[in-house]
């Protein structure tokens, strides 16, 4: 097998290399004093110190100077002491090689009285032994005249080979100043794969020589201002502001470079055969039409034209686009997308049928899997190999391909079963353009939620998978789509604190994982990416029962600060307002008597997190609620359920997208009930939804948000006398995401929820 890393060793060869020597120690500190992100295999402590100070020296062989050097700046960078890098022997930090150690990207860590080892089978290994280093020191960045640091013995390997993280820079660019600070914080975590995705629909940012109108034409488009993202290119015309980007090969190469300095493989991404419409603004021919794709004015989401598989024209080009991207990136796996092609224009197109035709295939299944084997050979050619998103399965699977399933597991645990390599990247646990809370109060997210906790969870390895597969698991990886994330500090807020948990489940061996350990152990690394410049979602208050807590007695409400510090300090409101330093101070379980919306912040000197949210609900079990008829199918708009028998009929006492039966795909529902205005007059509704919502009240629809879209909002308005009016509600989700929110617009733009005390069964 040739990939980018060998296989972890066993267990048990590496206890054996767990002895301390001199350093041991029958006496142990608390286990709290070393706090690892992510955890290692084994962490020993013994009593006393080691102390770093100016004339402290990182001693090495020549074959490792580029990492000596690297660690001292990085030691520099934290408290502001470089340790000189010296030849052979000496005392202060020794960095050295032991062939007889098994695992290239294991270490043993040694910090003693006298000094520290690092001892690794590879460079690789040293590298993350002085990444675990790192972590023994301060976190502030304050510069320091010595550092204690506890006398510790480390020894450590991973779970999993691949332990990626996905950027998307077609939909928007971000430059290479920030992508290199993004590697900098995924080799301080052990991360290995950068998956560059650098091709989309929105922008071709990889600049090939061959072909310059590529990035000449489809690196830019229409300047929106931020607003809603481009489903496509929209060439500016002369004098309109363009928007966009790409790097050259120069730039190419410093990254990668610069990546593989720090142990981290780049895996570019081209896509193909669909997600192409940069490429075919380029060089339009390439289309079945001969033209152009481009989203039409006021029309709803679709999938745009693919290249044409009919045109030879297509593959010479493809080609020659694969020549430079593999003479830039060492990387072993090339990706080439296969993704969400739409294949109605192949039906259409004599040229896609003339080759279906000659290579007797049956259907346009078949023809996308033609395309994918034969661009899969041109890359074996170059003794490479492609990686693709799970949708190359269809029509059968390149020789030698391996898969990145994202649609779910079972794309991975098909390609696996068949014995080619599987990379896990499923929506539910690793799409970080997902919301992490609220969306009321976080960041625009394309829909979806998957916080800290849900990645935690991940494990790459599904139970149904023949045990003799499990090896073809390569790993996992976390993807950040950049659809609704502009900025560099959006995207760091997407990421971070989540790609620590990504990293712990990749690296450490599943029996160690602990939630609530890992919390407190990843304390410290907010601190540091505080001091490091990088943008984070701060942690949030716990303690609260979820997002909606129902009760029917006056109940209390327990907070818990998760920051182990002094001066960090909770501040909370009841009335839905955005707390802030001159709200209360919480000391003691906060009492509610009734209907409520409370928001918390922690606040750390001046520095507030974001909110956290809980709605408090008051109801009557016996009156309040809504009916719910409950269908599954599969639809791009809401059906007519007057015409479909329902599977189930049952009570909800709020609005949500979560179904009864657990389903996360294809269904539906209609909830019919009253709402109990307070007083009339002119009223604002509205609905977010992902997938599709209408809401009527009386009879008359007041908000229709209908179709396949992430969870935007949309509103109306309607005048109504106080008291109870006949509301119905329907839904549907379709794949992805799913989300569903109903309630009144306040004035302010603030959303109110519908409350569940508003809400009932019966008129009177």
């Amino acid at each position: 097998m040739k990939t980018i890393m060998s296989n972890p060793f066993t267990a048990a060869l590496l206890l054996g290399l767990i002895s301390w020597g001199a350093c041991t120690s029958p006496e142990q500190h608390l286990a709290e004093q070393v706090k690892i992100v992510p955890e290692p295999v084994s962490v020993e402590q013994g009593v006393g110190t080691y102390t770093l100070d100016a004339r402290t020296k990182i001693s090495t062989s020549d074959d490792l100077i580029g990492t000596a050097r690297l660690f001292a700046g990085q030691i520099e960078g934290m408290i502001r002491i470089k340790p000189a890098i010296v030849a052979g022997e000496a005392k202060g930090i020794k960095l050295r090689i032991d062939e007889n150690m098994e695992g290239e990207e294991a270490y043993h860590l040694d910090v003693c009285k006298d000094g520290v080892t690092i001892t690794g089978g590879t460079e690789k290994g040293i590298f993350y032994g002085t990444q675990t280093f790192l972590q023994l020191l301060p976190t502030d960045g304050k510069p320091r005249v010595s550092v204690v640091i506890p006398r510790v013995a480390i020894s450590d390997y991973p779970r999993f080979e691949w332990r990626g993280l996905h950027l998307d820079e077609s939909r928007h660019f971000l430059g290479a100043d920030f992508v290199k600070k993004l590697i900098d914080q995924m080799a301080r975590l052990k991360m290995n794969v950068f998956h560059w995705h650098l091709v989309d629909d929105q922008g071709f940012r990889i600049e090939i020589k061959k072909y310059p109108r590529l990035t000449e034409i489809g690196a830019w488009r229409l300047d929106n201002e931020n607003g809603v993202w481009n489903y496509s290119v929209v060439r500016p015309r002369e004098g309109d502001p363009a928007y966009g980007g790409f790097y050259t090969q120069k730039e190419i190469r410093e990254v990668v470079a610069y990546a593989a300095a720090r142990q981290v493989t780049i895996l570019p991404e081209i896509e193909m055969p669909g997600h192409a419409t940069a490429l075919i603004w380029a060089y339009p021919e390439l289309s079945c039409s001969g033209e152009p794709w481009s989203i039409k004015p006021g029309a709803g989401f679709e999938f745009s034209d693919p290249l044409c598989a009919g045109n030879e024209k297509t593959f010479e080009i493809l080609e020659g686009i694969l020549t430079e991207v593999i003479d830039l990136f060492p990387s072993y796996y090339i990706h080439i997308g296969g993704d969400e092609c739409k294949k109605a224009p192949w039906r259409a197109c004599p040229k896609c049928q003339q080759r279906m035709k000659e290579e007797n295939l049956d259907n346009v299944h078949e023809l996308q899997s033609y395309f994918i084997k034969r661009i899969a050979e041109f890359v074996r050619s170059k003794d490479r190999a492609i990686i693709g998103w799970d949708e190359i399965l269809e029509g059968g699977l390149a020789p030698g391909a391996a898969v990145m399933s994202w649609r779910g597991f079972s794309g991975g645990v098909q390609a696996a079963e068949m014995g080619h390599e599987v990379v896990m990247t499923p929506t539910s646990y690793c799409y970080f353009d997902y919301y992490q809370g609220n969306s009321l109060y976080e960041p625009k997210a394309i829909g979806g939620y998957t916080p800290l906790s849900k990645v935690y969870e991940f494990d790459p390895v599904p139970g149904e998978l023949s045990a003799d597969k499990h090896q073809l698991i390569l790993g996992g990886q976390a993807n950040v789509w950049t659809e609704h994330i502009f900025t560099p500090e959006h995207c760091e807020y997407m990421i971070f604190p989540r790609a620590f948990a990504m990293a712990e489940v990749l690296w450490t061996p599943k029996e160690k994982h602990d939630y609530d350990d890992f919390l407190e152990r990843v304390i410290p690394r907010y601190k540091a990416l505080a001091s490091m410049g990088v943008n984070f979602r701060a942690p949030m208050a716990e303690g609260l029962t979820g997002e909606k807590v129902f009760f029917r007695t006056d109940t209390t409400i327990t907070l818990f600060n998760p920051y182990a510090d002094e001066d960090a300090r909770i501040h909370y409101t009841l009335d839905g307002s955005m707390p802030d330093e001159h709200a209360p101070v919480y000391e003691d379980p906060i009492p509610v008597a009734e209907t409520s919306c409370l928001k918390s912040r922690i606040y750390h000197g001046e520095a507030a997190s974001n909110v956290a949210v809980t709605w408090l609900y008051k109801f009557d079990p016996e009156i309040n609620g809504l009916h719910c008829d409950y269908y599954e199918g599969r639809w791009t708009k809401l059906p007519d359920f007057d015409r479909l028998s329902p599977l189930d009929h049952y009570r909800v006492r709020d609005i949500q997208a979560a179904p009864k039966s657990g389903a996360a795909d294809h269904y539906g529902f209609r909830l019919t009930g009253y709402l109990d205005i307070a007083a009339s007059g002119e009223q604002e509704f509205y609905t977010s939804s992902d997938d599709g919502s209408r809401l009527t009240i009386d009879g008359e629809v007041v908000v229709d948000y209908d179709g396949t879209h992430g969870a935007d909002i949309r509103s109306g308005k309607i005048w109504l006398d106080g008291g109870k009016h006949a509301i119905e509600i329907l839904f549907f989700e379709a794949t992805g995401g799913e989300y569903l929110e109903a309630g009144l617009l306040l004035k302010d733009g603030q959303r109110q929820p519908f409350y569940p005390s508003d809400l009932y069964l019966e008129k009177d």
